[in-house]
């Protein structure tokens, strides 16, 4: 998958900088398992999507709710890290075309049939799959829909995919930086912007008693 290689991009970018294993170890991650419990709890729902009632599959936007509650909480739990703020946008425009078009994700049919992804068509057609559906003249915020072909290797990964999992990806790689690296770029940024403000205030006041 494109995760995987961003993630293995994020590591190899962050060692090559001065990061180190070490750091990764000692990464602080609050409250980890809501994220956890939420992907659990959407891969098992794929996983049992044959065995579930029709109307179950049919009110997928709860199911959605439940996983993106837990997801998004914890994201607020780790927001001070620039990788998670990029992974939870990237998410919220999931969301919110999900949401928009009733509990799942529009993805252009012309695409998958073109990638030779026959099964995901037919589960989409059978409507077996709960977090798709094609996309059609009713079909609301397209733009955030499934709706882009990857490029070069991250295609061979994923064939379709939405800005918000160009986001999720590029924010994988980013936290994966962080882990390696022992520190969060937005707590480096707002450092420099401190150290910034107290250099100017400094040389105000030699300036003021000069």
């Amino acid at each position: 998958m494109s995760y995987v290689l961003s993630a293995v991009l994020g590591m190899a970018a962050s060692l090559i900088s001065g990061g180190r294993f070490s750091n990764f170890t000692n990464f602080k991650f609050k409250k980890g398992f809501l994220i956890v419990l939420g992907l659990l709890v959407q891969f098992v729902a794929q996983l049992a999507i044959g065995r579930l009632p029709y109307h179950v599959i049919n009110n997928a936007v709860w199911i959605n709710m439940v996983v993106f509650c837990l997801l998004f909480s914890g994201f607020w739990f780790n927001k001070k890290y620039a990788g998670i703020d990029t992974i939870a946008l990237g998410t919220a425009l999931n969301a919110l075309v999900i949401m928009f078009n009733n509990g799942r994700m529009p993805v252009n049919r012309e695409i998958l049939s073109r990638n030779g992804l026959w099964q995901a068509i037919e589960m989409v057609e059978k409507g077996l799959d709960f977090k798709h559906v094609f996309i059609d003249e009713s079909t609301r915020l397209v733009f955030l829909a499934d709706i882009i072909e990857p490029p070069g290797i991250f295609g061979f990964f994923m064939r379709i995919i939405s800005i918000g999992d160009v986001l999720i990806t590029l924010g994988i790689g980013i936290l994966v930086f962080e882990m390696f690296s022992g520190y969060s770029i937005l707590d480096l940024i707002r450092g420099k912007r401190h150290r910034g403000v107290k250099c100017r205030e400094n040389k105000y006041k030699e300036e003021k008693f000069s």
